[in-house]
């Protein structure tokens, strides 16, 4: 989350919050005097990951970043596809490969997102069963990026400076 607190050179106090990356634009002032200012949001994605815990009750997932923090793409809790974590288990088993727990995303998010290094075990995730009687894992994607995000305004003081160097 990027926010964009006082732009130098703009009247008052100006807040934006954003997630992800490209471009805001907004209108500052009214009337005659309004001016545009438009900011390049830019976040350097360290590594994209894919970590996949199979349910047993006793494994744990470990989400890391060697540097910068996580930040949750998605999570899933359930059943995709009969190949991942099918090892030894029945037929029947990993037959519903549409079985996912909603709100999986939203808790993993809650607990790892701005950390560097988090840890979950898929029962604080279960909150209910989606599928009965098959074979579940939790599947999480997840990127690191660094603490730091850079934001470029155009039209703010501090490009102002930067042209007029």
């Amino acid at each position: 989350m990027v926010v964009l607190g006082q732009l130098g050179g703009l009247s008052g106090e100006l807040r934006r919050q954003y997630s992800g990356e490209g471009s805001l634009r907004w209108r500052e002032g009214g009337g005659a005097g309004a001016s545009f200012v438009t900011c390049s949001i830019i976040r350097a994605v360290d590594s994209t990951k894919k970590v996949t815990t199979c349910y047993n009750g006793a494994n744990v997932q470990r989400l890391s970043c060697d540097t910068g923090v996580i930040q949750v793409d998605s999570a899933l809790y359930g059943r995709k596809d009969k190949e991942t974590c099918s090892e030894e288990i029945p037929p029947n088993q990993l037959a519903d490969t549409t079985c996912s727990l909603a709100g999986t995303t939203a808790l993993v998010k809650t607990g790892c997102d701005g950390k560097r290094e988090c840890e979950l075990n898929p029962n604080t995730v279960r909150t209910s069963d989606p599928c009965r009687g098959i074979s579940k894992y939790l599947q999480t994607i997840y990127s690191c990026f660094p603490a730091i995000h850079f934001a470029t305004c155009e039209g703010s003081l501090a490009d102002r400076r930067a042209k007029y160097k």
